[in-house]
Parts: C-alpha cells; sequence; structure tokens
C-alpha cells in the first residue's frame, strides 16, 4: 500500500495511489492465530499455578504437561507456549530477588531505628533496660527490651510469669515475644519483650536469660526455664510459675 498526502482546498488529506492485495505468505489457520505474541497471554490462575509448581521444583516442560491434564486438553493446545512459562518464571524469580533484596535493606535500617529508639529511650529514663546480639555480619540478630515501670511492676506481681510467642511478623518474618504478667486487679501488665530472628533453643535460651537479668529471676527459675526452652515447641507460650 502506498499513500500520497495533498492539500485540497486548504485542507491535508491522504489518498491509497496503489494497493496490493497479493500476500508473500499465507495466512494462519483460525486455531494457530493464538499462537502470535500478541494473542499469548498466561491468565491470573495459571500464573499461580505455575508459581506453585516452580516452587515444588517442577521442571517447565513438567508444568506445561501438568497445565494440560488439569484442563483436559491436548498438548500443544494451552494459549501460551512453553518459553512463554519459561520466561514468566524467569521474570518473577527476579522480581522476586529484587522485592527480598529491598525487604532485607529495609529490615536492617528499621532494626537500627529500633535500636537508636532504644538508645535514646535509655538516655530519658535511666531504668530503661534492653539488649541485643549481633551475627556472623556484624548485623543486630535479637533485641529485647523493658521499660523501667515493668522492671518494676515484676517486684510486685513477678510471681507469675507468661510468655507469650504466638505473633509473628510476616513481612519481617521475625518472632515477637512478650513477657506478661497480672496485678492485683486481675489485668494483665506488661514486663519485657523481645525479638527473635528464628525459633532455636538457642534464640529462646537468649531471651530466657535477658529477661532473668531484667527482673533479677533467681536461679531455679532459670533453671527450668532453660530446661523447657530447650523440649517446647516454638510455637508454644510458656508459663513460669514460682512462690
Amino acid at each position: 500500500m502506498y499513500l500520497s498526502k495533498e492539500v485540497v482546498d486548504g485542507v491535508s488529506e491522504w489518498f491509497v495511489v496503489q494497493f496490493s492485495n497479493v500476500h508473500n505468505h499465507e495466512l494462519l489457520e483460525d486455531d494457530q492465530v493464538r499462537l502470535l505474541p500478541a494473542y499469548r497471554k498466561i491468565h491470573e490462575a495459571d500464573q499461580e499455578r505455575i508459581l506453585l509448581l516452580s516452587k515444588a521444583g517442577f521442571p517447565i516442560h513438567h508444568i506445561v504437561k501438568a497445565l494440560e491434564l488439569e484442563k483436559g486438553i491436548q498438548g500443544g493446545q494451552l494459549p501460551f507456549l512453553e518459553r512463554d512459562v519459561r520466561n514468566f518464571v524467569q521474570n518473577r524469580k527476579k522480581v522476586v530477588q529484587e522485592n527480598d533484596a529491598l525487604l532485607t535493606e529495609k529490615r536492617e535500617n528499621d532494626t537500627l531505628e529500633l535500636l537508636e529508639a532504644c538508645k535514646g529511650t535509655k538516655e530519658a529514663d535511666e531504668d530503661f533496660v534492653y539488649d541485643f546480639t549481633v551475627d556472623e555480619n556484624d548485623k543486630v540478630e535479637h533485641i529485647a527490651w523493658s521499660y523501667g515501670d515493668s522492671v518494676h511492676a515484676y517486684t510486685k506481681f513477678g510471681d507469675a510469669v507468661y510468655f507469650d510467642t504466638s505473633y509473628q511478623s510476616i513481612t519481617y518474618g521475625v518472632l515477637f515475644g512478650a513477657w506478661l504478667g497480672i496485678d492485683n486487679h486481675g489485668r494483665t501488665i506488661f514486663f519485657g519483650c523481645v525479638l527473635l530472628q528464628d525459633e532455636t533453643p538457642h534464640s529462646f535460651s537468649w531471651a530466657f536469660q535477658v529477661c532473668f537479668q531484667y527482673t533479677h529471676f533467681i536461679d531455679f527459675r532459670l533453671a527450668v526455664s532453660l530446661y523447657l526452652c530447650g523440649i517446647m515447641h516454638p510455637a508454644c507460650c510458656v508459663t513460669v510459675v514460682c512462690h
């Protein structure tokens, strides 16, 4: 097709000056049009299924075969090609890696901000106590803290201590533990809290030892708690009672 631009009565107009209806290739059949790049699309439901199978360790050609079997269609009848699935998985992995890197950086920055906040609170309140550990890369690993009022409350209502670890941050992947008690009015009171990077006995042991330093637990409680820490399930809540 050839076009020509002309000005007619002061108005620019386009005219077709030559047109050839002869193609230099055969047109695709109707069932082959879906294979053109503009028509190939992996729908959201298929994307979720592909990512799930990929995470389970399925190779790409097995993922394609599984989708065909689930949909009850013959091989090659999916609205996308095997290379589309491969490109999708690779691109998504790249995005996940980039997001993980950003999340790791944000978690480290927020942890440092928390540590600075603890230092500032300590300067304003000398009874405020906190402690933390660092890993082999010199990054903050665990951190625990307690306010002066909380330490003082323990001296009065510390006969029963409830250590609750039922909350875990999905965004940061850290475990939050809180030492709680009951006051003389039957209300829950706060003794201290801790953020742990994992749920190993070693981490729980450190958390208990820090709590003992804050509240001056007697050695008997230390021995009992460390024993419980070594055998309990990480998702459990521990109650330490001493009269």
